[in-house]
């Protein structure tokens, strides 16, 4: 449903032969259904692909999307990635605090770079890991190390 849901989304906006409110709803529309889909099959079943090392049971944590979702639409609509992809872009569990210091980076809904998504980390000095306990060297690993590794994990 979902995939079928954005396909036609991705088919309506490029109908589109202005840009008015339907626009704006198709864009919203997209937004919320993918982040629907990241909530219920990667957040609450698979778990975030990475993670901050480090985090415990106790320790209050933020689901991130590392490339921000509006990114990864207009990524999409422009054909850019496949909906397939984007079914399956980075997210991260990071502890609350850190993700509201990513907030004061100007990188809470932003980044430097989609492809090297990891730089919107940098200045917070955090080692991450894959969900299966990979450490992960952020100065190389780019979205199509993200793909190598996880497409073993494709969801559809």
């Amino acid at each position: 449903w979902t995939l079928e849901r954005l396909q036609y989304l991705v088919t309506r906006y490029q109908q589109q032969t202005s840009h008015d409110m339907t626009t704006q709803l198709i864009r919203m529309d997209f937004d919320n259904t993918l982040r629907n889909y990241h909530r219920y099959v990667i957040q609450d079943h698979l778990g975030a692909h990475y993670r901050e090392q480090g985090i415990t049971a106790r320790d209050r944590t933020e689901f991130e999307h590392v490339i921000p979702i509006r990114v990864i639409r207009e990524a999409v609509f422009t054909g850019r990635m496949s909906i397939q992809r984007a079914l399956n872009v980075p997210t991260c569990d990071l502890r609350s605090s850190l993700h509201k210091q990513l907030g004061q980076t100007g990188y809470r809904d932003d980044t430097p770079c989609p492809f090297w998504f990891w730089r919107r980390y940098q200045d917070l000095g955090i080692k991450i890991c894959t969900r299966d306990g990979q450490a992960v060297d952020v100065t190389t690993w780019n979205l199509e190390t993200h793909y190598k590794h996880f497409d073993k994990f494709e969801i559809s």
